[in-house]
């Protein structure tokens, strides 16, 4: 399914702060980052005069859980990208806003893969029975 990544900032950060126009003005914004299960800081995806790019900026806040970074947005604490199926109703309520969506890749595509049904329940039992 299509994964396409935004960034996204309240209304109050917005008003004190103002939003960037250009990913180079990330640099000087309050950035928000994810920290995946490896301890590896996620880098932000634009696409940046044709072509792909990975950046990382010097932030003040990292989470490893979205919705604490989907509060501390909310909260005007900084901003962040996310996909946008993880803003959306936010974004409709106009409780976050959406920035730079002229540098969003177009897909960052998301994948699921799953082993056939008969497979996933007897690994189920075999994870419940070793509980």
């Amino acid at each position: 399914m299509p994964r396409q990544l935004m960034v996204c900032a309240s209304p109050a950060y917005a008003r004190t702060y103002g939003l960037p126009h250009h990913v180079d003005d990330l640099a000087g914004h309050r950035c928000i980052n994810f920290r995946n299960a490896s301890g590896t800081i996620q880098p932000w995806s634009f696409k940046v005069d044709g072509l792909a790019q990975r950046r990382q900026f010097v932030v003040r806040h990292t989470f490893n859980d979205a919705s604490l970074i989907t509060q501390a947005v909310i909260d005007g604490m900084g901003i962040a990208q996310f996909p946008v199926y993880h803003f959306r109703g936010r974004l409709a309520e106009r409780t976050l806003l959406c920035c730079l969506a002229q540098y969003a890749l177009e897909d960052g595509g998301l994948y699921f893969c799953y082993p056939k049904r008969a497979r996933l329940f007897r690994l189920a039992f075999v994870c419940l029975s070793n509980t």
